[in-house]
């Protein structure tokens, strides 16, 4: 159901998908029936389909009159017209016409219910005139006696004339046909075909020539029905193709949209290795799955059940063996549901954690190789690998064993349909062409079970991505725009304050920040220190809204921030992370990355500001050297002044610093704060720091301890005033460094 969900997207190809394997089924189950016709009418009846005769002479017509009742006898001579009015009737012959009807197969089928009796008898004269030398005893001698009892030259015009005698002659005939049963029956339909070939001979008609017309009419039908099958086939493998496709890109912008919005703790919930392969893998099962729901979940059923509707058709007697042959597929089927469909929603998972080993190993390649770890990972990776493997294996190795069991059980039903065909044939209740059709529509019944088979390899896979794409789906950002945002102010200053915020993760018990309150003005510095786990990112986090406050609020120019949308806030804000982060592209495209319709000269001041434009000129493409992806061609230092630049191009009003300077050294820390102090004065500046000399000549320095705001002030303010503050400054700076920083910022 959740993949038909999918599929609303598409509808209008999806119909017309429907529609072209309705005419795909209709052509397939049509062949063989034709292929019955070839065999049967085309070879053995030398392509005269019944006992009604095209032409027909006054003679024989008038012979046949004897053996049917009078209200057959009307049918008949009504059916029947001259062919040359004008002509002596004596010397021409009767051409078939139905004058009564507009139905003429319907006519036509009556009529031969009617002649299939009257013209084998009439047949009898001639059949025992030329039974083969190799005749069987027994059946030559009943032949002769029934062509002694019903002699035309016997029974005259005259005598049948007489309703009794009449009666008792058609009398005969009811009891020999209720004799006979479906054999004579059989044997009747030869006679009469045998008498229609006969009178065709007698008026000069090209025997061969309507059996080769047939053929080719019938043939001919079989190859356009052939060829419409196959068009209509490719036709829907290629909108089938095309609408799994877009929704295979749908469903990945959907996710890729969703992904985006959300924040830290959505982002928490699903790791990216998980991410990554609900993206790729699992949306690409889904493609798949999605064509073969459409090109063969559909198509199979009609197929079947098409194909079991025409077998019933069939006077075959051998109905019995597709039961048994459907109570055995089914089994297999139900055997395969229950043992081996469990196992592919295992393997998802199982491939996700491979995935995530591999990246792990990855990504930590060199703190594996210090500390000698490398066996141990190969160990690990193994495990997760050989766990894949087992799964893989047992689900292969049931759906190999699959096929092969299809395929001998369609031999064996094939064997099983000629073994007691053949005794049908022999026992003149069964036609060679009847068998066929039988066989055709018993392979196809097959078939259909074969291919709903491949589906139950696909499906489950897919059940489980589609599952896991919806988990992703489904879950609701909880950083959400609010409903009339106020973007429309025009002059925004950029004074970031703090009112009694406090915060906690989801599902945490206690609040990692706790009734914190400042103000960071514009035009001046805001430094953030404390320990290791302080809550310091955390803060600065709450600003562009990658997390929302517990309680209290953030605000920019007086409006909460919850009160401004995500774009206009984080357009405001020039944010560098921890990790210094570049795409894959060229210098010149990160430092843009944050704002279009920037100039040359534009990118060149940020990149001046933050330090650069030294390292930037040196190499031979300058702004348009490569960067690879995670900018892992350039130094860690460098890689912080890149990002530092790309936040300075986009000319925002509040920056903020999350310990953007830990890779700089000292020299250029110094000179970058300089920088940023003289040249970017009206933007407030928020600076998280581990190093007190990076924070040491700040407006305003703000220090946390435990999610607490335990001091606020300059440097030489909490020097006098803040244990925590002290002890930081003392276990990083020397007492003439320590006396100097509160000199100047006494």
């Amino acid at each position: 159901m959740k993949l038909i969900r999918y599929l609303k997207e598409c509808l209008g190809s999806l119909l017309l998908v429907i529609l072209l394997l309705l005419v795909q089924v209709q052509c397939d189950l049509a062949i063989p029936s034709y292929t019955r016709d070839l065999v049967d009418v085309g070879i053995q009846q030398s392509g005269i389909p019944d006992a009604v005769p095209d032409r027909i002479s006054p003679q024989t017509l008038q012979a046949l009159t004897l053996f049917m009742p009078n209200e057959d006898v009307q049918v008949l001579t009504d059916s029947y017209r001259r062919e040359d009015p004008e002509s002596p009737a004596a010397e021409q012959s009767l051409v078939l016409s139905f004058p009564r009807s507009d139905d003429e197969k319907g006519q036509r089928r009556h009529l031969d219910k009617i002649l299939r009796t009257p013209m084998s008898i009439l047949a009898l004269g001639p059949l025992a005139d030329n039974l083969p030398e190799d005749t069987d005893p027994v059946m030559r001698e009943e032949i002769m006696a029934l062509a002694e009892k019903f002699d035309v030259k016997k029974i005259s015009a005259k005598e049948m004339a007489d309703p009794a005698a009449k009666a008792e002659v058609l009398s005969d005939i009811q009891k020999l046909v209720a004799a006979q049963g479906e054999m004579g029956d059989m044997q009747r339909n030869a006679y009469s075909i045998m008498l229609v070939r006969w009178e065709y001979t007698a008026l000069k008609m090209d025997v061969d020539k309507i059996q080769t017309d047939y053929l080719f009419k019938t043939g001919g039908m079989m190859l356009l029905l052939s060829l419409a099958s196959i068009a209509c086939g490719i036709l829907v493998v290629l909108l089938a193709s095309r609408a799994a496709a877009g929704v295979s890109r749908n469903l990945r912008t959907r996710l890729f949209s969703r992904v985006l919005s959300f924040s830290r703790a959505e982002m928490d919930k699903f790791s990216p290795a998980s991410l990554v392969t609900r993206s790729t893998n699992d949306i690409q099962h889904i493609q798949l799955a999605l064509v073969m729901l459409i090109r063969i979940a559909l198509y199979s059923p009609m197929l079947g059940v098409g194909a079991v509707w025409n077998v019933l058709q069939t006077k075959t007697g051998l109905s019995w063996i597709l039961g048994v042959a459907v109570g055995f597929l089914l089994f297999l089927l139900i055997v395969v549901n229950f043992t081996v469909m469990p196992k592919f929603r295992i393997m998802q998972d199982l491939l996700d954690r491979l995935n995530l080993v591999s990246r792990e190993i990855l990504t930590g390649i060199p703190v594996i190789r210090a500390f000698s770890r490398e066996k141990h990972e190969e160990k690990r990776f193994d495990t997760a690998s050989r766990r894949l493997l087992k799964n893989q294996l047992f689900v292969n190795r049931a759906m190999s064993t699959l096929m092969p069991l299809f395929f001998f059980f369609m031999n064996a039903l094939m064997v099983t349909i000629v073994w007691f065909s053949s005794k049908g044939m022999d026992s003149g209740t069964l036609r060679m062409g009847d068998m066929m059709a039988f066989i055709t529509y018993s392979m196809q019944i097959v078939m259909s079970f074969m291919m709903l088979a491949m589906i139950f390899v696909f499906l489950p896979r897919a059940e489980v991505a589609a599952g896991r794409i919806n988990e992703v789906l489904a879950t609701e950002p909880t950083v959400l725009d609010p409903p009339e945002p106020l973007d429309n102010i025009s002059d925004w200053h950029g004074e970031v304050a703090f009112d009694d915020v406090s915060f906690r993760f989801p599902g945490a018990e206690e609040n990692v920040l706790e009734n914190i309150s400042f103000t960071a003005q514009t035009g001046k510095t805001t430094a953030i220190l404390g320990g290791t786990g302080s809550g310091k990112s955390t803060l600065v986090q709450l600003i562009p809204r990658l997390f929302d406050v517990s309680g209290g609020r953030v605000t920019i120019d007086g409006i909460d921030v919850r009160d401004i949308s995500q774009k206009k806030l984080r357009s405001l804000i020039g944010y560098v992370p921890q990790k210094a982060i570049l795409f894959s592209g060229t210098i010149d495209s990160n430092l843009r990355f944050g704002s279009d319709g920037l100039t040359e000269d534009d990118v060149a001041r940020a990149a001046r500001i933050a330090q650069a434009e030294e390292f930037i000129l040196e190499k031979d493409e300058q702004y348009n050297s490569e960067i690879s992806q995670g900018g892992t061609n350039v130094s860690g230092g460098q890689r912080q002044r890149l990002a530092i630049a790309r936040a300075i191009a986009k000319n925002p009003k509040v920056f903020v610093f999350d310990d953007s300077f830990s890779a700089l050294d000292f020299k250029t820390d110094a000179t970058l704060r300089q920088s940023l102090h003289t040249q970017i004065s009206g933007a407030a500046l928020i600076i998280v720091a581990q190093r007190i000399a990076t924070v040491l000549h700040a407006d305003q320095i703000l220090v946390l301890d435990e999610g607490h705001l335990v001091g606020r002030g300059t440097h030489g303010e909490l020097m006098k005033t803040c244990p925590a503050y002290q002890e930081i400054a003392r276990s990083q700076l020397s007492e003439e460094e320590l006396l100097k920083g509160g000199a100047q910022n006494g």
